[in-house]
């Protein structure tokens, strides 16, 4: 699984990752890779977003308490525009077995990342 932490649906550069990862989808179902985009936006909200314009992959969650987003520790300066209120622009690839195979923390001060980048650390995650 590709976690996907984004500052959510305020974030253009976040929309616009979201939204560019559906490019890599055959190539994600190929590697057996579901991407789950995670924001702090409300259910309310992403549901909406995700039935007009949404992506097409995997799923996209509410982390509205920032439960997760603790959890992973995405909510510090040197990880998001907004600490303490909004996960940052960061990717987790999990393994079956629940154990992170590779992270890379790319906010506060990159914003987005071209497909090529993000396929290719997945890759060399998995030995791939």
């Amino acid at each position: 699984m590709l976690l996907f932490f984004n500052e959510g649906l305020s974030c253009a550069p976040c929309l616009q990752q979201m939204s560019d990862l559906d490019q890599l989808n055959e190539q994600f179902t190929k590697l057996d890779i579901i991407v789950v985009g995670i924001t702090g936006d409300s259910v309310s909200l992403l549901s909406s977003w995700a039935h007009s314009s949404g992506p097409q992959y995997g799923k996209v969650l509410s982390d509205q308490n920032l439960a997760v987003s603790k959890m992973y520790d995405m909510l510090g300066p040197d990880k998001s525009m907004m600490p303490g209120t909004a996960p940052g622009h960061s990717f987790v690839l999990v393994d079956k077995s629940g154990m992170i195979k590779w992270r890379q923390d790319y906010g506060p001060s990159v914003m987005y990342v071209p497909n090529d980048q993000v396929i290719a650390a997945v890759r060399r995650a998995l030995g791939a």
